[in-house]
């Protein structure tokens, strides 16, 4: 059932013109006095996320150059975005002079991931790093992991980053709750720029947990952060999310549910054409936005087709994890990176500065900044 938004009545909020209009006063533009003071508000909130990132967290230097020699394993799904991470850890091992190696899972069935952390460490692994994995279903290759020594970072995971001796990197509980505010900052400034209220679908599957998990916090985030913003939660079933058909239960429910203007997504693979379907079903002023793109997305931003899109630095989540392999070789905590949250970079039509046919690298210059921490060339 679709969550919509309520009104607090004698609510103070920065967002003051939407919430006039969500309690039935005139919006600006339709709106008395006020707009442009809380116009700059929400766009002073937004202004740091619409700059590229140029500086990694507040890390300390290893002691000293982390052993050579090692050899460090990569399990992942072999296609999206998880090609983009396998670039980056084998640069990442590549400095360090490590031995770097993949294997691949059947993503429909977890069980050949936990075969595949076997198989690497049957084969000497000293660290394995995945994507796309809850523990749940690798227990027994993280137990035995354990039991020989053998370091493991998790790149998204959805389980808690607290209480465990796991490496997190980009935790999605984390991430979540960051994303979530940004992306809602970004449709409130918006709103009220244009002068009218947002009404916004947000796309998810309750048959896709690690989805729902950031579509609660994009719903949660727009309640909070953009108060007056009807906000409904459009459950998409799960097969129309993978099969790129997601569009058609969109239209949908748009159409029951007219003066919809934005539709959310937080993954971008799984847009699958929302623009063209929305401009032949004739709605082409509702406004697509969301987090995580592909390249398709990206070309959007450039076109004007979509509004704009949170970006993941792939790259840097795979030197970042990396990074905790190298801490915990050098006595230092497996651990640094589990609550911290990764650099946000909210792109638009004004500020899109990278050639949209590949996904962006930032923070500026990672590769070299992690490269000093570790006392190594970054591509020696």
């Amino acid at each position: 059932m679709p969550r919509t938004s309520r009104c607090a009545a004698g609510l103070v909020a920065v967002l003051a013109t939407a919430l006039l209009v969500a309690c039935g006063a005139p919006a600006s533009g339709d709106a008395g006095g006020g707009a442009t003071g809380q116009n700059a508000a929400a766009a002073a909130a937004l202004a740091p996320y619409l700059k590229k990132p140029s500086v990694l967290p507040n890390l300390k230097p290893l002691p000293q150059r982390p052993p050579t020699g090692k050899t460090v394993y990569y399990v992942n799904t072999g296609s999206g975005s998880a090609a983009e991470i396998a670039h980056g850890v084998e640069a990442a091992a590549k400095a360090l002079g490590w031995s770097y190696k993949q294997l691949t899972y059947n993503v429909a069935n977890p069980a050949t991931g936990n075969s595949a952390y076997l198989a690497a460490m049957n084969a000497g692994a000293d660290g394995i790093i995945s994507t796309g994995l809850p523990q749940a279903a690798i227990r027994d290759a993280l137990d035995k992991a354990k039991a020989k020594g053998v370091k493991v970072v998790l790149i998204n995971p959805t389980e808690s980053p607290e209480g465990t001796d796991i490496g997190h990197v980009g935790n999605v509980q984390v991430l979540a709750t960051a994303y979530g505010k940004v992306n809602a900052l970004a449709i409130a400034a918006d709103s009220e720029k244009s002068g009218k209220k947002a009404k916004v679908a947000v796309v998810s599957s309750s048959g896709i947990p690690i989805l729902t998990t950031l579509t609660d916090a994009m719903i949660d985030g727009l309640k909070e952060n953009c108060q007056g913003c009807e906000v409904d939660n459009v459950d998409v079933s799960a097969a129309a999310i993978t099969s790129g058909q997601a569009s058609t239960e969109v239209i949908s429910y748009i159409q029951r549910h007219p003066g919809t203007n934005y539709v959310n997504l937080a993954v971008g693979a799984f847009e699958g054409g929302m623009r063209s379907a929305l401009d032949a079903a004739g709605l082409k002023d509702v406004k697509i936005a969301g987090t995580q793109p592909t390249v398709a997305q990206n070309k959007e931003i450039q076109s004007g087709d979509s509004l704009f899109w949170l970006q993941v630095p792939y790259g840097y989540e795979a030197w970042e994890a990396v990074d905790a392999l190298a801490r915990s070789f050098t006595g230092g905590e497996l651990t640094t990176h589990n609550t911290e949250e990764i650099p946000i970079w909210v792109v638009d039509k004004t500020n899109l500065d990278f050639d949209p046919k590949k996904l962006p690298e930032f923070p500026t210059d990672y590769q070299s900044q992690f490269a000093k921490l570790w006392k190594v060339s970054p591509t020696s």
